[in-house]
């Protein structure tokens, strides 16, 4: 099995994960190719290497590096950002293409997501401003395919490069099959399910370290995300009891600066000095040292959004809320974890009490079964050699 394996990736932090993995299953095989964004030349977050380096993000640039593509490559692409759109529908008729999809493909297009599909009510009067429509280009881009049926050279819009890209995908790659059937179902084309995890579990947490049992933050969201629906949580905690928390904690070191802007000025007049967002990047460790505080975290999430910070809050022994309508709740919920639904189980003065001893072995149990990087690694490795006699 030796077919070359090419990653094209963004700048993410994601991605050093990835060649972690690839690199241990596939060692020699793998060549990883960032594109920054026009101006930029340097990574922030992945490490460059041998076979890290950067691709110009240039029309000449693409079509060298197409051409450069070995026959009967395996081609990862780790997102499908408008930036790798002529990569994947310009490949190889006898390379296999794999899309890792992370979300906002989907998710942040209104032509496969409407707003109340991922937002919840007070979110999107608030926060939610529609598209304006150009109706005279929609209507030109209408015209353009029966422009070029005469014979007539027009360029493809940005949407007919997506839809040409996402036809030219063999396998779409996600964390676990419920958010399969989800990306699938949106953009109505049955794809071949890969499964691939970023983080294995000794990756998130210290697997061997006994985390914190003196709990009193209230832990809310992973980003400055609309989509987290920060403003419903809030006005539901509102008339709650949250003397027992030290600091409410919410998490905007990223996301849309107007919505974290507004967000922590609600939070402040919600919560008071309780509230504590955290604004910047920090280590890893340090990150993880606020998480292990944390007593009930709320992730009103409608999408898949913060698994990592999930997992790693279930380890620490944390009661977890989720919103039912997210593929991650219907997940956990059929593997057995002990996880809630934040719309209909968070209705009493018990539902900011933690969970028992029994309920976070078990949760822990579960994730060090299906998450530790053993296991992962193997399943990686089998999937990719899957991928090989599949051609």
């Amino acid at each position: 099995m030796t077919e070359q394996i090419i990653h094209i990736a963004n700048d993410e932090k994601f991605i050093n994960a990835a060649i972690y993995q690839f690199n241990k299953i596939a060692p020699g095989r793998n060549s990883f190719h960032i594109v920054l964004k026009v101006g930029e030349n340097k990574t922030k977050h992945v490490q460059l290497a041998n076979t890290v380096k950067i691709l110009e993000n240039s029309t000449v640039s693409r079509k060298a590096f197409i051409k450069s593509i070995p026959s009967g490559s395996i081609v990862v692409f780790h997102s499908l950002s408008s930036r790798f759109h002529e990569i994947s529908y310009s490949l190889p008729k006898d390379c296999i293409a794999v899309w890792f999809c992370f979300g906002y493909e989907v998710y942040n297009d209104v032509r496969f997501t409407s707003a109340d599909e991922v937002l919840e009510p007070l979110t999107k009067e608030k926060f939610y401003i529609p598209e304006r429509r150009d109706r005279l280009q929609e209507f030109k881009d209408l015209l353009k395919p029966l422009a070029r049926n005469f014979g007539i050279r027009i360029a493809l819009t940005g949407n007919e490069k997506k839809q040409h890209a996402i036809k030219r995908i063999n396998y779409l790659g996600s964390s676990f099959d419920e958010e399969f059937q989800a990306v699938s179902k949106k953009i109505k084309s049955r794809k071949q399910f890969f499964s691939f995890w970023y983080y294995p579990l000794e990756q998130m947490v210290a697997i061997s370290k006994t985390y914190n049992t003196e709990k009193n933050v209230l832990w809310i969201g992973n980003s400055g995300t609309m989509s987290g629906n920060h403003l419903d949580v809030y006005e539901t905690l509102k008339i709650c009891d949250l003397s027992k928390f030290t600091h409410v904690i919410s998490p905007l070191s990223y996301g849309d600066k107007e919505y974290i802007d507004e967000i922590f000025k609600l939070g402040n007049t919600y919560f008071g000095s309780k509230y504590m967002p955290l604004l910047e990047f920090m280590p890893l460790e340090q990150y993880n040292s606020h998480l292990e505080r944390a007593e009930i975290a709320i992730f009103n999430n409608k999408r898949q959004q913060a698994l990592g910070n999930i997992i790693a809050l279930l380890w620490m022994g944390c009661k977890v809320y989720l919103n039912p309508k997210n593929p991650i709740y219907l997940f956990f919920k059929r593997k057995g974890f002990r996880v809630f639904d934040f719309s209909n189980e968070f209705n009493s003065p018990s539902s900011l009490e933690g969970i028992s001893a029994e309920e976070k072995k078990l949760n822990q149990k579960l994730l060090f079964t299906l998450f530790r990087e053993e296991v992962l690694l193997d399943d990686l490795k089998n999937q990719v050699n899957s991928l090989t006699l599949a051609k």
